[in-house]
């Protein structure tokens, strides 16, 4: 699979051109770092996240709860491809219901925050951070369960097809759409504090 430089910083950046007033939900984990770290807030309630409570699965259920309460407002989730495995039969509600949100799946096939820290830490030791078999690169194929419940998504691998991927999610009228962004599975958040370290020893892009 070709992710050919696509960066959590680069979604996030187009995600600041076409969404200059929507409402940018958030699940738990890497994904939600990147978003707090790259995303442009100039209004009030535009970020929703769970903060430090760590719930995996509340971006799609939240998204939900925005977007009934501002039906006007474009709601995007941002999650990862474990968090978004916790509540994703939610989208039976979006379709039937008609609550179309738009859903960006930062799928770099694990449990990207634990695997960092079993990476930098834990000697690379790593365990039940993986979420993808071989040969398959999709466990699951998100685009096809979307599909089976009605919606409809793409598959974005490089930074050219973000635009009308934002565009073609835009003009979906009522239907909720799944965009799934294919990052490559070693990419960090970055600053961080080693355990047991202070502040002036965090570690910094290089």
């Amino acid at each position: 699979m070709e992710e050919a430089g696509l960066t959590p910083e680069i979604i996030l950046k187009k995600i600041n051109q076409h969404f200059t007033n929507a409402i940018v939900v958030t699940d738990v984990g890497q994904n939600q770092l990147w978003t707090t770290q790259f995303l442009e807030v100039t209004n009030g309630r535009q970020l929703l996240t769970s903060g430090g409570l760590g719930t995996m699965g509340f971006g799609f259920p939240a998204s939900i709860g925005a977007k009934l309460g501002n039906p006007e407002k474009d709601v995007l989730t941002i999650t990862g491809d474990g968090g978004f495995q916790m509540n994703l039969q939610e989208l039976a509600t979006v379709m039937i219901e008609k609550i179309p949100i738009i859903i960006c799946i930062f799928n770099n096939r694990c449990l990207g925050n634990v695997r960092q820290w079993q990476e930098m830490f834990y000697e690379k030791r790593y365990s039940y951070t993986k979420l993808q078999a071989n040969p398959s690169p999709y466990i699951p194929d998100f685009l096809a369960l979307a599909r089976s419940y009605g919606a409809d998504g793409l598959r974005i691998t490089r930074e050219e097809q973000i635009d009308e991927a934002f565009t073609r999610a835009k003009e979906a009228g009522e239907k909720t759409f799944v965009l799934e962004f294919m990052l490559e599975t070693e990419q960090k958040v970055l600053p961080i504090v080693a355990p047991g370290q202070s502040l002036k020893d965090m570690i910094t892009y290089e």
